[in-house]
C-alpha cells in the first residue's frame, strides 16, 4: 500500500500495489467495480480512459441505466431518500 496522503476524516488515500506490481485501483476501476473519483486523481490520464472504457463496454456498475454515485448515494442518504 503506498499512501498518497490522509483526507479529512483521517482515511488514507493510496494506491495498492498488488504483487504482480499491477494497481488495484485501476484494476477495478477497469472491470467497472469502482467509479475514478476525480477529486483525488484529477490528472490521472489512465484511470481516466479505463472508466471511459468500462463505461464503453457496460462493464461492471456501468450495466446500471442510470448508476449513483457514491457521494451523491451518501448525500441522498443524508437526506433520509433513497433510490
Amino acid at each position: 500500500v503506498e499512501v498518497k496522503y490522509q483526507d479529512r476524516y483521517g482515511r488514507k488515500v493510496a494506491n495498492v500495489i498488488l504483487p504482480d506490481e499491477r494497481n488495484l485501483n485501476r484494476e477495478i476501476v477497469k472491470v467497472g467495480f469502482a467509479w475514478w473519483f476525480r477529486k483525488y486523481a484529477p490528472k490521472d490520464k489512465v484511470i481516466e480512459g479505463l472508466e471511459s472504457e468500462a463505461r464503453a463496454a457496460k462493464r461492471g456498475l456501468w450495466a446500471d441505466r442510470e448508476p449513483v454515485p457514491p457521494w451523491d448515494y451518501r448525500a441522498l442518504m443524508r437526506q433520509g431518500q433513497s433510490r
